[in-house]
C-alpha cells in the first residue's frame, strides 16, 4: 500500500539557482537551476535518504506513532 508523506523544504536562492534542505530529514539536501528542478532533485534526495534509513534499520524493532501537526503558515 502506498502512502503519501509531506515534507517541508527550506529553499535558498543562490546565484546559480536554488538550494534546498528538508526540514524533517536534514540529511536530504539538493540543488537545482529552477524551483521545478530543485523539487525533482529534493524528491530523489528524500527518497534515497529514507531508503538508506529503512535498509540500515531493517532488523531493528519498530513502532508506529501518529502526531497531528498544524501545517506551516505561508
Amino acid at each position: 500500500m502506498e502512502t503519501v508523506q509531506v515534507f517541508n523544504v527550506k529553499v535558498i536562492k543562490t546565484p546559480e539557482g536554488f538550494t534546498g534542505k528538508c526540514l524533517e530529514a536534514p540529511g536530504a539536501i539538493s540543488e537545482g537551476n529552477t524551483l521545478d528542478e530543485l523539487k525533482t532533485n529534493m524528491k530523489e534526495a528524500i527518497d534515497l535518504m529514507l531508503e538508506a534509513i529503512r535498509e540500515s534499520s531493517k532488523n531493528d524493532q519498530k513502532i508506529v506513532i501518529e502526531i497531528k501537526i498544524e501545517p506551516p503558515k505561508q
